[in-house]
């Protein structure tokens, strides 16, 4: 199943579908929503079947509590879309609280064989008005069958008629079938008393462990969420101090420009002012001659750069070089 965690949403967000690879048993491909349940609500614990033409996809719904109940949806293709039997959950006691067993849910198929099929499932029995179970969650088998219209049904839907408790009467046949095969009720409860006994101890030590580190991961959490803020405080304080010199370079860049642009000026200014001067037009062409590049060139070139009169002309047949 997937979670859907916003505030506004239910948890119980739907069941997906994603291929297992049997050589080595990792997940391929994308998983795929096939069913956000019935209109019960809360599906969970999904179970797939190929059964004759149909994939029937079982679920638990309605939460754990008096509520729960078993689904059945099918489809002709595995990935849906899957229709839920509009009779209803094939197996739940969320409208008989009368019924011995209570919070019936979360069933797997069972083949029993030929056609006979049966439904294992989670359930409770209550004990009292309050509707406490204190034997907590159980296991529970019923019949169920595949109908003419190809649907997963219950049979017998009057759990009332269902006799699941057997009364400790010494008169009971079915009681007296228990005791034949070895059923001793002083002999279960004294064995009871004394595994709680023997593991009271060990139960509340693994209570108290648990409690600990539940503790740990809390007070864990609120390490990382102080250390959280710290960050993001110290995260804004450097885009602050990033802005301002981001701020500091804009301006040196413009300074460079500038300055650079005056030294640029007064290059060209040199040129134009001693481009015929003697001395300067020397200078160039001993500079000119010194470089690889010329230093490499045919006679004629370096012929060219010696008779040169300017100090543009010179310039412009290095650079043809270049």
């Amino acid at each position: 199943m997937i979670w859907d965690h916003r505030p506004d949403r239910t948890p119980f967000h739907g069941i997906v579908l994603q291929e297992l690879d049997r050589s080595d048993l990792q997940l391929k491909g994308e998983p795929t929503l096939i069913s956000r349940g019935s209109d019960i609500g809360l599906v969970e614990g999904p179970h797939l079947y190929r059964l004759g033409d149909y994939y029937y996809l079982i679920v638990a719904e309605g939460g754990t509590g008096y509520g729960h109940a078993i689904s059945v949806a099918r489809s002709r293709s595995i990935d849906g879309p899957y229709v839920f039997d509009p009779q209803g959950p094939v197996m739940t006691s969320r409208a008989h609280t009368q019924w011995p067993l209570q919070r019936s849910g979360h069933g797997s198929l069972v083949h029993l064989g030929d056609d006979d099929y049966a439904m294992s499932f989670l359930c409770s029995r209550r004990t009292n008005a309050l509707q406490h179970s204190p034997m907590g969650r159980e296991s529970g088998l019923a019949n169920v069958v595949i109908t003419d219209d190809q649907w997963i049904r219950y049979t017998d839907p009057n759990g009332e008629r269902i006799k699941y408790i057997t009364e400790a009467d010494e008169n009971s046949a079915d009681y007296k079938a228990l005791l034949a095969e070895g059923y001793d009720l002083e002999k279960l409860l004294d064995q009871t008393s004394e595994y709680k006994r023997l593991h009271a101890r060990e139960f509340g030590e693994l209570v108290n462990s648990q409690a600990q580190a539940l503790a740990e991961e809390m007070l864990g959490m609120r390490f990382l969420m102080e250390r959280k803020e710290a960050l993001e405080k110290q995260t804004a304080e450097l885009d602050q101090q990033t802005e301002e010199k981001t701020s500091k370079l804009l301006s040196l860049d413009q300074d460079v420009k500038v300055k650079t642009n005056k030294v640029d000026h007064a290059l060209y200014d040199f040129i134009r002012d001693n481009n015929e001067s003697k001395e300067e037009l020397f200078k160039f062409k001993l500079w000119a001659l010194e470089q690889d590049t010329v230093k490499k060139a045919d006679k004629s070139v370096k012929s060219s750069i010696r008779k040169a009169g300017r100090i543009t002309t010179a310039m412009a047949i290095y650079d043809s070089l270049i």
